[in-house]
């Protein structure tokens, strides 16, 4: 009995020790290798302490470290076996790719979870055997920042991008950054350039840009820039950029689009240049960049986010981990033991998601990724905001977005015309407009000096209806005509010319002009809301009308009238030789003879003409003939008078093209367009897929001379000149023909519809000020007068019509049928002629029959 109450008391002594020791929370030791890593002790002591605080009751983290000057895989494994030994089974290493990996190989044997916090290892530790255990924390702040970067091109719209970066970028960010772009936007423009600081910069050779960098900003082609490189490279690129753009009568300061991406700038660092200068800025967030230089440095602070993922990770698993088994492990080689709950830390570290002090962490292929958050900061326009006390001589920052894992580039409101320094109400502004002359659109009239130019026409009126729409007061403009006479295109070296050219390389605020909106000026310029639409159609020489006395004729053709001469003799002869042969006919019966020869043929011609003859047939035959002879006749008349009154009312104008496939089947008549237009362009793409363009297009091409005239006056010259047909906008030729409508027409329907527009810079704040107003213009019906007095005036001529325009018929006139009575004249003279030679040989054969 004593014995049995002695076990009862010891079993339940040795259950309320068990039980004494869960009562208190689980120790969870935590081993740090840092090697070459200099920190604050009390860094790491400060963050546990803030740790345990949020923790699950049942937990306390503490944490033991290994400081090594240099490698030393050996010592690194040396001492974690000891540290496992004594219950560590979290590890942490910042050290170098050999040391995280020996410590990586000892955490897969024992099954203990071990984040590695070095950013070039994650291909070497795929280089080694499944390490289901060892969870590389990476972070690929570059990357982030380049699809910032690129984000903020795309909604800029840019077309063309010149990356600068200096010898410290990693090559894979150079190699990746253009393919990057080209994933936005497939037509835009990517140069990249190198840069290196030069010692001897004496003799005007700048330190960072490079000769061919400085050519891009004195020649003013490119002006979007991206900049990575270190902090004093960044300032220096600008500042030498800005050098180059203060001596530039035609770009000026403040023309160049700039986004610098290094994350270890901040707002202090570009201080220096240019207050006009329009950048912006990928910065880290200003929260984490205090936070990692209170740490010392950007390992420190990745090294806390490790204990904070691990801590994590505890909190979750806190009532399925018994921590006690960690003591009972050893790294001796006979002992094969292994943490048995690592596999509930392994999954649960791969279902981890959560924020931490450098950015926001996911499990993501083998690896725990860091999204870096940044934000989006823009110089303002000093005249925008009020004077900095030190008289606004640096840029003024305006936050205007932030870059994130879950919403990627998140903008500010009206955010999208980042780099505008421009105020978009116009206000006050002068623009440079640019132009080029094709009447009615735009008009040059030089005064009686010959000095004083101005312009007039379609779009001047509706540019000066704008201004007074949006007030007078707003904004005022002077107008310049484009150098090369062109719309714009790009050349073989794939620059732009003409307006288009002006306006992308910023010479000009706005081209006006009757230029048309197509997809390739789309992706380098903005255009308005359109004002017009059109057509292409074909101008040609207006053919001259044809007349003839002999108009009464022309019903029928010679060969119609040449066999019914021939079926009217036939039927004649055929009448006398019937009247010769049946018993039954009136030279067989009643022995006269009314059908003779010439009676025969008398009746037949009798009857073409509608009148009958003096007799009829008695034969049946002879009246089957004569049935059948009126039934021919009653048709041929039917038929000429019908088509005789369509002859003699309807002007006839002989053409040798009435429409685009009767151009292109005929090689008699040259035709062509503007050279190095966009119809040109329009033309040349459309042979690719269709064989009546085809066709078109490869004439143009290579007939010699070239049927191609350099601009829209010297084609209607050809035109006017004869024997020329001229391909161009509709609106444009009927015009011209309503000027010139006595030598001119257009034929065939219009084709390749499009519109007119102005066009503008591309994310110019005020291209939405001015499509609202012409869209006012338009719903007002201003617009329609204002078209309405440039292409649709009266004519100048009276007689004004298309070929084939259903113009109701004109009446008869004298030379319509003037042959009618030259016939009837002709006829009367060889009756009287008749008349006299009948008289003269009834006289002779009187006096030869006399006694």
């Amino acid at each position: 009995m004593r014995i049995a109450t002695l076990m009862v008391l010891l079993r339940a002594g040795w259950l309320l020790a068990q039980s004494g020791s869960r009562l208190g929370p689980q120790e969870v030791r935590v081993g740090i290798i840092l090697e070459r890593v200099e920190f604050d002790q009390q860094l790491i002591q400060r963050e546990f302490q803030s740790l345990n605080r949020h923790l699950h009751p049942s937990i306390n983290l503490t944490y033991r470290y290994m400081s090594i000057g240099e490698t030393d895989p050996f010592r690194v494994v040396r001492s974690v076996c000891r540290w496992v030994s004594e219950g560590y089974g979290l590890l942490v290493s910042v050290a170098s790719c050999l040391s995280s990996a020996a410590v990586a190989g000892l955490a897969q044997d024992k099954r203990l979870p071990h984040v590695a916090v070095s950013f070039l290892c994650h291909k070497y530790y795929q280089d080694l055997e499944r390490q289901e255990y060892t969870f590389p924390l990476i972070t690929d702040a570059g990357s982030t920042v380049d699809e910032a970067a690129a984000a903020i091109i795309k909604s800029e719209k840019w077309t063309s991008v010149v990356f600068i970066h200096d010898e410290e970028v990693d090559a894979s960010r150079v190699r990746d950054f253009g393919p990057r772009l080209k994933n936005h936007s497939k037509e835009i423009k990517y140069f990249e350039f190198r840069v290196a600081p030069r010692e001897n910069n004496g003799g005007g050779t700048r330190k960072y840009l490079t000769p061919e960098l400085e050519a891009i900003f004195r020649d003013g082609e490119l002006f979007n820039f991206v900049v990575t490189a270190n902090e004093e490279a960044t300032v220096g690129i600008i500042k030498e950029a800005q050098q180059i753009e203060s001596v530039n009568p035609i770009i000026g300061i403040g023309s160049y689009d700039w986004i610098v991406t290094n994350q270890e700038l901040t707002r202090h660092h570009l201080r220096s240049v240019s207050p006009e200068s329009r950048m912006v800025a990928l910065l880290r967030r200003e929260q984490h960049s205090k936070t990692s230089a209170s740490y010392g440095g950007r390992q420190v602070e990745y090294l806390l986010d490790a204990v904070q993922i691990l801590a994590r990770v505890v909190n979750s698993t806190a009532q399925q981990i018994n921590w006690r088994d960690v003591r009972s492990l050893a790294c001796d080689i006979e002992t094969t033991t292994v943490f048995g709950d690592g596999d509930k830390l392994s999954s649960a570290m791969r279902n981890l998601r959560m924020e931490a002090k450098s950015g926001f962490v996911i499990y993501s292929h083998d690896r725990l990724e860091v999204f870096t958050q940044l934000d989006v900061w823009r110089t303002v326009n000093p005249e925008s905001k009020e004077p900095s006390p030190e008289g606004a001589q640096h840029p003024i920052w305006e936050n205007v977005g932030e870059w994130n894992y879950h919403d990627k580039l998140k903008m500010k409101g009206e955010v999208a015309k980042a780099f505008a320094s421009e105020k978009s109400s116009l206000q006050g502004m002068n623009l440079r407009i640019v132009t080029i002359v094709e009447r009615p659109f735009i008009i040059r009239e030089v005064g009686p000096d010959g000095g004083n130019v101005s312009y007039s026409g379609c779009c001047i009126d509706i540019l000066k209806a704008i201004q007074k729409e949006l007030n007078t007061n707003r904004f005022q403009y002077e107008i310049y005509e484009v150098e090369d006479n062109k719309y714009g295109v790009v050349n073989e070296d794939g620059r732009w010319t003409g307006l288009i050219g002006d306006i992308l390389y910023k010479k000009a605020h706005m081209a006006v002009a009757g230029m048309i909106r197509n997809y390739a000026r789309e992706l380098v310029v903005d255009f308005t809301a359109s004002y017009m639409d059109y057509g292409v159609s074909i101008l040609i020489p207006k053919p001259q009308k044809t007349t003839s006395i002999f108009g009464f004729l022309e019903p029928l053709t010679v060969q119609v009238w040449i066999c019914i001469s021939i079926a009217t003799f036939c039927v004649g002869l055929m009448l006398f030789v019937l009247s010769r042969l049946s018993p039954f006919s009136r030279y067989n019966q009643l022995g006269t003879d009314e059908f003779n020869f010439k009676n025969s043929m008398w009746f037949a011609l009798a009857s073409l003409m509608q009148q009958g003859g003096d007799a009829t047939p008695l034969c049946i035959s002879g009246r089957i003939l004569g049935t059948f002879w009126w039934f021919f006749t009653l048709i041929i008349i039917a038929t000429y008078t019908a088509n005789l009154a369509a002859f003699l009312t309807v002007t006839r104008m002989e053409t040798p093209i009435e429409s685009l496939q009767g151009l292109a089947s005929q090689t008699k008549v040259p035709y062509g367009t503007v050279h190095e237009s966009s119809l040109e362009e329009f033309f040349r793409d459309q042979a690719k897929i269709d064989p009546l363009y085809e066709r078109i297009w490869n004439y143009m091409d290579t007939t010699d001379p070239s049927p191609m005239v350099k601009d829209e006056s010297e084609g209607i010259k050809r035109v006017l000149d004869g024997n020329y047909a001229f391909l161009w906008d509709d609106p444009v030729l009927q015009y011209h023909k309503k000027l010139h409508c006595n030598k001119l027409t257009t034929v065939g329907k219009p084709f390749n519809r499009k519109n007119y527009a102005f066009a503008v810079p591309k994310g110019a704040p005020y291209w939405e000020t001015i499509t609202m107003s012409i869209l006012r213009l338009q719903e007002s019906g201003e617009l329609d007068k204002i078209k309405s007095k440039w292409f649709e005036g009266e004519s100048s001529c009276a007689d004004d019509e298309s070929i084939g325009s259903g113009k109701e018929a004109e009446g008869i006139a004298i030379k319509n049928v003037a042959g009618v009575f030259y016939i009837l004249a002709m006829g009367a003279g060889l009756a009287f002629i008749t008349a006299m030679t009948e008289l003269i040989w009834h006289k002779y054969l009187s006096r030869t029959s006399a006694p």
